[in-house]
């Protein structure tokens, strides 16, 4: 719409001036995204910095019973029965265990070592005596038992030699 003024210039109106009201609705959502985003990153922070100094403090003290669960029953009985001997190995990702028991002229693992081994990984019966019944001329046995295969061999100067897996 066009208006005349009293000096005769034309003045053009259309609609009324910019209000301000809709910028500053605009930088109130603007504001709100941002602080919703802050806020997001410093929970997130927050609760992983809290997690991990309770790791951090409680890691250590995971009792045996949890650990034992996690371990290979491999590697949980070589900390039980010969954790520093060098003569009791777990390869292959604890899935292996290799055994040398003292000889009489070879040192290894001693005969009460041997037995928590054995305890711990729950040889049969019926293994054990196969175990204790071998003889130099018999070359190496094997035997299977809930989960695990060993193999072993005998000799009175080496000891006993024995391998025993995870099925």
């Amino acid at each position: 719409m066009t208006q005349d003024s009293p000096g005769g210039d034309c003045i053009l109106r259309i609609g009324s001036p910019p209000s301000a009201k809709g910028s500053a609705s605009n930088r109130r959502g603007k504001s709100f995204w941002f602080l919703l985003a802050a806020l997001l990153i410093a929970v997130i922070t927050v609760g992983g910095v809290t997690m991990w100094l309770v790791y951090q403090k409680l890691g250590p003290s995971i009792p045996d019973a949890l650990r034992a669960a996690v371990e290979s029953p491999l590697v949980t009985a070589k900390s039980k029965c010969a954790s520093s001997s060098p003569y009791a190995t777990v390869g292959d990702g604890g899935k292996t265990l290799i055994l040398k028991s003292e000889g009489e002229e070879q040192s290894g693992i001693t005969f009460s070592q041997l037995e928590c081994f054995l305890d711990e990984l729950e040889v049969t019966d019926a293994v054990r005596s196969e175990i204790g019944a071998t003889r130099a001329l018999d070359g190496r046995r094997s035997a299977d038992w809930d989960g695990f295969r060993a193999s072993w061999s005998y000799h009175p100067d080496s000891g006993v030699n024995m391998t025993i897996t995870l099925k």
